[in-house]
């Protein structure tokens, strides 16, 4: 691919920077999903969907259910 397209492909160092940033963020999320009051059943779900598909539907619903639980609160 690199022989007909080479501005697709991504050189040593972006590959490694980009591997550190997706590594860093399932970290973070998981510490998110860690510290909340669900069931071990959803827990599981949402780390499963975590290490499939960083970029999920619902990883965004959970956050967007988050934020209204808070402002409920208010």
């Amino acid at each position: 691919m690199e022989q007909y397209e080479p501005e697709l492909v991504l050189n040593a160092d972006d590959r490694a920077r980009l591997k550190k940033e997706r590594i860093a963020l399932i970290k973070k999320r998981r510490r998110i999903i860690d510290s909340l009051d669900i069931s071990e059943r959803r827990k599981r779900s949402l780390l499963r969907e975590l290490y499939r598909t960083p970029h999920s539907y619902k990883w965004d619903r959970l956050i967007a259910d988050i934020e209204f639980e808070d402002n409920e609160d208010y």
